[in-house]
């Protein structure tokens, strides 16, 4: 487990990082324009190609993290997206800050499931965050970033130790199995964004260090968009929890609410016509002032 964590207490000046909302929402756009995005699928490979191409053009070194597992669907074959800045540009015995989404969508065979908001709208912005920070050559200043798109987010029946966050689970064995001891101590937080596209944006944190909370609080605060966020005592199943549970401080950032009655999660209504660009400015930005004072 962490014991404690070295936290900048007084932020460098701000490099006023600018996330670009209508960027984000057309990335959001072009990921359901694939369609369903199921792990395993060709509309997933497809998306896949398009975000290491993506990610790539922005100059950062990109690695595909691929690992086969069993479901009850049988074996499926998974592919992580990891990026960070090439490793001339900052020190390497920095620790890293993960920021983390999941980039398929839930295996639903009997609907049309484009995932706007679940899945397409986290990875959009998160592709934004990628963009602005790599060409701004930004980081924080006792840190170094390294962008996570997960696959196999979503469980294929109901979320087990065997079933869901088939990604963020394989991330996490990959870390132990290289670290000396067997425990995680090569990253500072990981921040995750789910959901987090719908144009009635209330962002809840649920499970995060209390530490980063705060942080986010007071980032989305000085933004002026306070309203929207905030601390929630709910426990979430999310891609964070397998980082959380190895004692790394963490943190979601999910709107959880979505629709009348939540009646739009995973179903055929999940689509753009949900999806506001201010939403996916709110929650970029944040991040990216929150990131300013690590």
């Amino acid at each position: 487990m962490v014991a404690s964590v070295a936290f900048a207490r007084s932020p460098p000046p701000p490099v006023h990082v600018q996330f670009d909302a209508d960027r984000a929402l057309a990335a959001v756009q072009k990921q359901v324009d694939f369609g369903p995005r199921p792990s395993g699928s060709p509309e997933l490979k497809q998306t896949r190609a398009w975000l290491v191409s993506e990610l790539r053009s922005y100059g950062l070194e990109v690695r595909e993290q691929e690992f086969d597992a069993d479901t009850p669907r049988g074996k499926i074959h998974f592919v992580n997206i990891l990026a960070r800045m090439p490793p001339t540009m900052f020190d390497q015995n920095k620790q890293l800050v993960v920021l983390g989404s999941h980039y398929d969508t839930k295996w639903l065979p009997k609907i049309r499931f484009v995932g706007a908001n679940d899945g397409a709208s986290s990875t959009g912005a998160l592709l934004e965050i990628a963009r602005v920070t790599a060409q701004t050559r930004f980081q924080p200043s006792k840190a170094r970033l390294e962008f996570v798109f997960f696959d196999g987010e979503e469980c294929v029946n109901e979320y087990t130790e065997t079933d869901g966050l088939y990604g963020s689970r394989y991330y996490v064995s990959q870390l132990k199995s290289k670290s000396p001891n067997g425990k995680i101590t090569n990253i500072q937080c990981m921040l995750l964004l789910d959901m987090i596209g719908d144009r009635d944006l209330s962002v809840r944190l649920p499970d995060a260090t209390p530490e980063l909370a705060r942080r986010a609080l007071d980032a989305s605060e000085a933004l002026g968009w306070r309203e929207n966020f905030h601390i929630s005592s709910q426990p979430m199943i999310d891609d964070h929890r397998p980082l959380s549970l190895e004692g790394v401080p963490s943190m979601d950032l999910i709107d959880f609410e979505y629709g009348p009655n939540h009646r739009w999660w995973h179903t055929e209504e999940d689509t753009m016509d949900k999806i506001h660009a201010q939403s996916l400015k709110m929650v970029g930005q944040t991040l990216l002032k929150l990131l300013e004072g690590l």
